[in-house]
This record gives structure tokens, sequence and C-alpha cells, in this order.
């Protein structure tokens, strides 16, 4: 990505705080731009935040695992599921598939938060009845067979026909520099052109940085993401 925003023409790119809390480095005006799951920036925006979302990112990175007997999100009532934290990507996108047929994420399931890695071991331990998971995790429990996946946003009407990432950024940056908006937006939407066209040189790329361990997980999501 260094090299794309140097290509647009910026010579000092700073990558600020965690990929999850994006969102709030963001409405903070700590980081000018940043590409993040839609929920939280629309969780954001209803409570008046100064983002503005500037364009699609990709479509697809989240899937539910489930344990028998279930084998539709309508089988969650009553039921259990790991994920990361509540608000975060993973909980946002499970409540709006529940709410999407009537269910209501606040008293029918009940959330267990941990790291990626604990939401893994109580999944395959079956302390939980299900797991909402992203790479590596996904691509890890799908390899070891553990549970089975009930819903995969990436292939799985309706979900694959929206964004699940978007393009932000924070209202004054972008009203106040708008050539640099645009050249970095571009410089964004290359690098997931990337991933999609590429999935093998942006595999390879996270794992040379330290973002991830795993290149054949790494490769089959990138694979996966268009």
């Amino acid at each position: 990505m260094e090299d794309l925003l140097a290509a647009e023409g910026f010579s000092d790119v700073q990558f600020v705080g965690e990929a999850t809390a994006a969102d709030n480095t963001l409405v903070s005006g700590d980081a000018h731009m940043g590409m993040l799951f839609l929920g939280p920036f629309l969780w954001r925006l209803d409570d008046s935040a100064p983002l503005l979302i500037l364009s699609g990112g990709h479509v697809g990175c989240l899937e539910l695992f489930t344990h028998e007997p279930i084998r539709s999100v309508q089988d969650l009532r009553g039921r259990s599921v790991a994920l990361v934290a509540l608000g975060d990507a993973r909980h946002l996108f499970l409540a709006t598939m529940m709410a999407y047929i009537g269910l209501d994420p606040r008293k029918d399931v009940t959330f267990v938060a941990g790291s990626p890695r604990e939401t893994m071991r109580l999944f395959e331990e079956k302390k939980v009845d299900a797991c909402m998971a992203s790479s590596p995790i996904a691509q890890e429990l799908a390899a070891k067979r553990i549970g089975h996946v009930v819903v995969n946003s990436s292939v799985d009407y309706p979900w694959s026909q929206y964004y699940c990432c978007v393009v932000a950024g924070h209202r004054e940056f972008v009203q106040s520099s708008p050539v640099a908006t645009k050249r970095a937006l571009r410089a964004i939407l290359k690098g997931a052109d990337i991933c999609e066209l590429e999935p093998e040189r942006a595999a390879r790329s996270l794992v040379s940085e330290g973002l991830t361990q795993s290149y054949d997980y790494t490769l089959q999501s990138m694979s996966s993401v268009g």
C-alpha cells in the first residue's frame, strides 16, 4: 500500500491504530482515511460522526460456522455464538442477518466474546454452538473440518450483492483536501484490485510484512474476496 500511495504523490504516510478500531481513529481525526466493514461506519453515522463514506471496498470476508443440528441462521434461536467483540464487524453482520429474518439479536442469541484464537477454541471444543469468523480463522476451521459453513458473505445471497467493506474519510480532511482524498482513494482501490486480480502477490505481501503467518490461508482469503 505504501508503494501505491507513493505513486500518487504521498511522501509521508502513517498507519494509525488497529484495524479493529479504524472507525474510532477516523471519528477522532487521528486518521484521515480508512477501509472497514460498513456496519460500524453506519453505527457512527447514526450518531452524527464526522465521517463520509467514499466508495465500496470489496465484497465478502465473513463466515458463520455452526455445529449440528444448526443449518440456518433461523436455527440460532436460543444458541450461543462466539465472536471477537460486541459492536465489531462480526457482531454487526450477524445481528443484521438475524434481524433480516425476524430474529432479535439482543434476545434470541447469547454472544460470547474473545480473541480470534479463543473463539476458535470455544467452537472447536463445542462450548459454543456457532462462530463468526474471518481470515485466517475461517480458513483454518474449514481446513480442520470443524463445523460447517451456514453463511459465507462472499457467495451467499443477498449478502454477496453488497459491499461489506467501504472506504471512508474524516469529513474535515475530505472537504479541505479533495485532491489528496481522490489520490488516496485511487491508491486504496488499486490495492483492492490487486488483492482480487493477483491474490498470490497480496498474500505474499501480507506474510512478508508480518500481518499474518499462514500464506496458504491468506491466499485462500484473498482468492475469495471480490
